[in-house]
């Protein structure tokens, strides 16, 4: 068994037994929440989002998060409980500028699955109000192609949408796309023109011999 694999079975037994030492759950029981806490806190960990019900105002809140130890910064007290995490929450931090000021804590039964709403490339591609002239625009996957054109012909582009994009980012995506093709365009087509010059002069020169 690797490292980890024994770090993570010995968090999931140790949460396990503090959960049935509470005498609400029985040890399978607390076994299994055990095993659902310590996975969703890992993914928050590598996913930096977190997902947990607000007892305050009974509302569920998913926040961008960073562990302590990111921040080199170690929890008071020392025997800290196995059933409450904290995260500097970094919305927070860049309000406040400060770490522990930014701290959120939540104990393992209010911590939920985050569910990331799919991306919409359709949507966006059905709002998007491009400054340039579109003849046609096509959504395959999260890819938006546009087509558009040009004094050179048709010009293609294409942009690949994020989870993080919106309507004006994937719109100034594709109009840097659009000054990079026509940039290409223009060359290519500066060098036939040159190549037929080229040519025409070979041509005229063999007619002097």
């Amino acid at each position: 068994m690797s490292k980890g694999s024994k770090n993570q079975l010995r968090d999931v037994m140790k949460k396990a037994w503090s959960l049935f030492r509470k005498g609400i759950l029985t040890f399978r029981q607390a076994l299994k929440e055990a095993w659902r806490v310590v996975k969703l806190v890992r993914k928050a960990i590598s996913t930096g989002v977190v997902t947990f019900w607000k007892i305050s105002n009974d509302e569920v809140t998913t926040r961008r998060v960073a562990p302590l130890a990111d921040f080199n910064y170690e929890p008071k007290g020392t025997n800290p409980s196995t059933d409450t995490y904290k995260f500097v929450d970094l919305d927070k931090l860049a309000l406040t500028g400060s770490a522990e000021k930014s701290i959120i804590s939540f104990n393992g039964f209010q911590i939920m699955e985050t569910v990331i709403e799919p991306i919409n490339a359709l949507r966006i591609s059905e709002e998007m109000q491009p400054s340039f002239e579109i003849n046609d625009i096509t959504v395959e996957g999260n890819a938006i192609t546009v087509t558009t054109p040009s004094e050179y012909g048709e010009l293609t582009l294409t942009v690949q949408v994020s989870e993080s994009d919106d309507v004006d980012s994937v719109t100034d995506r594709l109009e840097s796309e659009l000054t990079l093709a026509y940039n290409e365009a223009e060359a290519n087509d500066r060098f036939r023109a040159d190549v037929r010059q080229d040519e025409q002069d070979m041509t005229h020169g063999s007619g002097w011999l």
